[in-house]
This record gives structure tokens, sequence and C-alpha cells, in this order.
């Protein structure tokens, strides 16, 4: 039987190197639980989440925004974000941690860069001319 990802945190902090890779598996599938939990504990769970082979979806972390100030997620390796994703988090920053917030910006910042100004638009499509 599995520990909660509640005592798999606890019982990282003791473990021997054998049981660490299933304690941190066991952390990584419930970190949007644990993130919610306290500061101390959203601070604990990140750190054993930089460890993981595999980057952390995105989608962790809607919801944690007030458990993670801006640059928190900095140790983290967080998956890429997609177009998609990037307009779900704008829809509703308040919800995500500032960093993916940033991150999702600039992301449909650069896509909007490639599009021709509304002035040369204007002028190709003779919107004002009588």
């Amino acid at each position: 039987m599995a520990p909660s990802a509640r005592a798999a945190l606890l019982l990282h902090l003791a473990a021997f190197d054998a049981t660490r890779p299933e304690l941190e598996r066991l952390v990584g599938e419930s970190l949007g639980e644990l993130l919610t939990i306290r500061p101390d504990v959203t601070a604990l769970a990140l750190s054993i989440a930089a460890d993981l082979p595999r980057p952390l979806r995105p989608t962790l972390f809607v919801g944690t925004r007030r458990y993670l100030p801006a640059g928190k997620l900095s140790d983290a390796r967080v998956g890429a974000i997609n177009s998609q994703t990037a307009a779900r988090i704008l829809m509703r920053p308040e919800r995500w941690p500032a960093d993916l917030v940033t991150t999702a910006q600039v992301i449909l910042s650069s896509g909007l860069s490639q599009l021709p100004a509304l002035a040369e638009v204007a002028g190709e499509n003779s919107w004002f001319s009588g």
C-alpha cells in the first residue's frame, strides 16, 4: 500500500536512497494538492519536484497563485506551455502563479508581433479612403 502524498512528502525527508524515487513519484503525482497546503510544504514539495526526471505539467499549478509568489517556480522544471494553455492562463491570471502568467504573456505576445499593424491592414483594404 502506497502512502498518501502528504505522508510521502514527510517520509522523503528521512528516506533511504533506494526508496526516494518511489516517494518522489508519489509527490510528483499529487503536486497540485501539496502546493495548496502551506508555504513551507509548498517549498518542500517544489524542491522534491525539481529533482523529478520529467518536467511538471503547467496545469498542476492552477489555483496555486497565493501559495507561489513570483520567482518560486524558478527551481522547478515546468513543461512547455502551448498557446492554448497560455490563453487559458491569461483568461484567469489570478488563479495561476505569476511566473506562469508572465510566460503566457510572452508566448502570446510573440505570436501577435508577427501580425501586420492595424494601420497597414486598413491601408491595404482601403478602409478609410473615400
